[in-house]
């Protein structure tokens, strides 16, 4: 994996400030954080950030780029858990445990993607100084919880229901919105299948369904989305 230190930029005029953890801090409380961050650019897809049962000793944030969380089962199966946008924490450090393992991989999904990591003491010295910011962690890490929880439940969802919920979902994290138009997916079909548990022969039979009524058409580029209204009857309890 080829990785490059770069110096640091300024979450101050980050374009992506307001639609994660620093959404709503006050530009000193965010420049203060930005200074004590290391940042990083990893180039290529597939490269690991880091890996499940590592040692936590501090935080993971994603600058730029997308990322997913990955996690070995004990069948030694990889399962998807989730897709990151940029200012996510996507791998943490638990404040109570002195030697916290990492509960999953972390690998990118971009050609380019931008990191940044935070020492686990300067987590502590920079919420004492910046309460509110604690708040704003604590409020992401909260959405990223019902995120999860409405993911876990979409799993008992008939497979049409399933996949649809699914590319809504991603469509959301790539665009910020859920409307007609080509979408890029930035993961393989069989991540999609992974990701939706299901096998890449359902997928592929799904979407030849999901095409046949309408709904979306493939295309070389990605997925087409062809009637919103029902890719966003799934979102209502995203945010």
């Amino acid at each position: 994996m080829k990785i490059v230190l770069i110096m640091p930029t300024s979450c101050v005029t980050c374009p992506y400030r307001q639609t994660g953890c620093l959404r709503e801090q006050p530009d000193e409380a965010v420049s203060e954080f930005s200074n004590l961050l290391t940042r990083y650019s990893i180039s290529g897809k597939g490269k690991t950030i880091f890996n499940q049962g590592e040692l936590a000793t501090g935080l993971y944030f994603l600058c730029s780029g997308l990322v997913k969380l990955t996690r070995l089962t004990e069948q030694g199966e990889e399962a998807i858990l989730d897709l990151m946008a940029p200012c996510s924490v996507i791998g943490g450090a638990d404040a109570l445990t002195e030697t916290p393992l990492r509960i999953s991989s972390s690998v990118t999904v971009t050609d380019l993607t931008e990191i940044a990591f935070l020492k686990k003491e300067d987590l502590f010295l920079i919420f004492q100084a910046y309460p509110r910011l604690g708040i704003g962690f604590s409020r992401h890490i909260s959405a990223r919880l019902r995120k999860a929880y409405k993911l876990v439940a979409d799993m008992r969802l008939p497979v049409e229901d399933r996949l649809l919920s699914l590319i809504a979902r991603i469509i959301v994290l790539l665009t910020g919105k859920c409307e007609n138009g080509l979408i890029e997916i930035p993961i393989s079909y069989r991540e999609l299948a992974q990701f939706a548990q299901i096998t890449p022969e359902t997928l592929s039979r799904t979407l030849r369904i999901l095409r046949d009524k309408g709904f979306i058409s493939v295309e070389k580029k990605g997925l087409r989305v062809l009637q919103e209204e029902v890719l966003r009857k799934y979102l209502w309890q995203m945010n």
